[in-house]
């Protein structure tokens, strides 16, 4: 999926994270004591649905190509758009009246460039695939134990029966 998709998803589900922390009276303590994995589930499901279906539609023309405009100047216009609506809403609690929309770009953007979501070349992939590869060789070597003793079937039935004996008598003790 076109990352336009998931950076707008995102985006969507800031905005709705944050109306939510701001109905708690911007009480960060107290919002998070509330919030639950149902809330969290609820609300990337309804960020999902605020996707204009046609952004979705082009996310594909890297797969399927059709003549339509460049998702990127769909995504840059909402983002400006979400940014703008978003320094609305925060400017109306006192404690965020310093808040600009260059924080706000900023906190939106703010996991563009984490490992899990930057768009790699075919090499690089081949490359840490190897690498992890080796990896899990020599950690292999390093786990290996040494080999346990063999235990004799008489050794092991009198350790049950022991064993039997103590359960016994912890039962009728209690």
């Amino acid at each position: 999926m076109d990352q336009g998709v998931l950076e707008a998803l995102k985006r969507r589900f800031r905005k709705l994270l944050l109306r939510c922390v701001l109905e708690e009276d911007g009480d960060l303590q107290q919002f998070y004591k509330k919030w639950s994995i149902k809330d969290a589930i609820l609300s990337s499901a309804d960020s999902w649905d605020d996707i204009p279906a046609r952004t979705i539609q082009r996310s594909w023309n890297k797969l399927y190509p059709v003549d339509v405009e460049d998702i990127v100047k769909e995504t840059d216009g909402s983002a400006s758009q979400e940014s703008s609506t978003l320094l609305n809403i925060i400017q109306d609690f006192d404690a965020f009246q310093t808040v600009d929309k260059e924080n706000i770009e900023e906190w939106l953007s703010s996991d563009k460039h984490q490992p899990g979501y930057e768009i790699k070349d075919d090499d690089t992939i081949a490359y840490e695939a190897l690498e992890s590869d080796q990896l899990s060789d020599n950690t292999d070597v390093s786990d290996k134990e040494e080999p346990l003793e063999k235990v004799s079937p008489d050794e092991a039935l009198k350790s049950a029966d022991c064993l039997l004996k103590f359960l016994e008598q912890e039962h009728d003790s209690s």
